[in-house]
């Protein structure tokens, strides 16, 4: 907890720099571990019948890409 910079006699809490300092090093292999998922994926996918809904299938395709700066898909 520490002081609130918008409101010094408020509480809040606060991240310490030395804890927040070797986060973009960490970034980096992690992203790197979700590089197979880039590109464009097919689906198809067998929906059981319920009490409401007859059996169906759903079928589509959906795309994902890195983020210009590599930091989210």
């Amino acid at each position: 907890m520490g002081p609130s910079r918008a409101d010094p006699g408020r509480q809040v809490g606060v991240f310490r720099p030395e804890a927040l300092s070797g986060l973009p090093g960490i970034r980096k292999p992690e992203m790197d571990k979700f590089r197979w998922l880039a590109g464009q994926w097919s689906y198809e996918n067998s929906v059981p019948a319920t009490w409401l809904s007859p059996a169906y299938t759903d079928v589509g395709v959906c795309r994902f890409t890195f983020c210009e700066k590599d930091s989210w898909i």
